[in-house]
């Protein structure tokens, strides 16, 4: 179960990529915690039990890395949690094991963790997130950030003090996002933090106008406008203070955000949440509500990923597969296994969604190991 598939638009159909014991044409592991899409096209799969592969669409050739090899004996596996290309180099932030560093040029593999002779300062990772500034930041699940340049080993420890008002909200970070402003928007625990990019954060809290401190992700639309979600509820603002947004969504436990732009040029803001999808007009207003009350049902309202495509919408389930929203009419294609089908999603728990330029959608899925 579980994999990489590759969805043919043309031809209505998946191509599955499926882990297979001792053939390296095919992915290590169907359990893909992660999935990216760096500057060359290539496509890099992180795993839940910590390896990692490179897949080039155009040749159709895997690469496979196998990390175990740089821990100690004995040593627990932890899951690729996000992954980017920076100046040659791979990253890939782990769950408990650091970071592992590939050299794309020499193919060497390296590994920063807490235990290194110059010590990286968590080993449990939530994102690595380049800026436009070329500034790479390393978000953690207990001890705030770090953000620099690699090359000038300059890096800077932000973290929460409690003593500072000004310091990072909370030590467990959820998301990193940049603004067309090039502000830095860091989601936490207890709130969101705006980086005024020298030596200061500006806080803002429940306390604040947000829906709740708990921030799960961080979306910038085609007008400028910031929408925040939470554990409760959503809000969006050009600036502060928020505006609210915690009655009539499909629910309050905010996944993500996508935009679409219909045959007619109207905008859409799409969320998606553990309760369904909700779609609101570009100022804000709760237009229609897909979850399992509506005229429209979703096969399962748990939804965890979500992408725009022009006018459609992707957006992944927990267990329902892959579903296809025509903005345009409202209508719903649902994707989904069917053993009996070579053809179709290798898993119905979708994790990732890339569409490419090709016409593509990428979908990773986490059933397997």
């Amino acid at each position: 179960m579980g994999g990489l598939n590759l969805f043919n638009p043309a031809k209505q159909n998946f191509t599955r990529l499926k882990a297979k014991e001792n053939d390296p044409s095919r992915p290590m592991s169907n359990g893909i915690r992660t999935m990216y899409r760096d500057p060359q096209d290539m496509i890099w799969l992180g795993y839940n039990d910590g390896n990692f592969s490179q897949f080039d669409p155009e040749a159709g050739v895997f690469k496979h890395f196998e990390t175990q090899q740089l821990m100690p004996a004995g040593s627990k596996r932890a899951q690729i949690t996000s992954i980017a290309s920076y100046n040659n180099q791979i990253w890939l932030t782990t769950d408990g094991n650091g970071i592992f560093l590939l050299d794309k040029t020499t193919q060497k593999l390296s590994r920063w963790f807490t235990g290194s002779a110059a010590p990286l300062f968590s080993d449990r990772l939530t994102q690595v997130f380049i800026d436009n500034q070329q500034q790479l930041w390393l978000a953690s699940y207990d001890s705030g950030v770090m953000v620099g340049r690699p090359q000038l080993n300059n890096f800077r420890h932000l973290q929460h003090r409690a003593e500072q008002s000004n310091s990072l909200a909370a030590n467990l970070v959820h998301h990193i996002y940049q603004d067309h402003q090039q502000r830095i928007w860091i989601g936490t625990e207890a709130g969101i933090s705006i980086w005024d990019g020298r030596n200061q954060f500006k806080n803002y809290s429940s306390a604040d106008s947000l829906t709740h401190d708990k921030v799960l992700s961080i979306f910038e639309d085609s007008t400028g406008f910031m929408w925040i979600g939470t554990f409760h509820g959503l809000v969006n603002a050009i600036e502060v203070p928020f505006e609210h947004y915690d009655k009539g969504l499909a629910s309050n436990v905010i996944m993500g955000f996508a935009e679409t732009r219909s045959s007619n040029q109207q905008t859409s803001i799409w969320v998606a949440s553990y309760g369904g999808l909700t779609r609101l007009d570009e100022n804000g207003k709760i237009q229609q509500v897909f979850d399992k009350n509506s005229q429209t049902k979703l096969k399962d309202v748990r939804v965890m990923s979500i992408k725009g495509d022009n006018n459609l919408l992707w957006f992944g389930m927990r267990a329902g597969g892959l579903g296809r929203l025509n903005v345009d009419n409202g209508s719903i294609d649902y994707f989904s296994h069917n053993p009996d089908e070579p053809n179709s999603l290798s898993f119905d728990g979708v994790t990732t969604i890339y569409p490419d330029s090709m016409g593509n959608v990428w979908v990773g899925t986490y059933g397997g190991a």
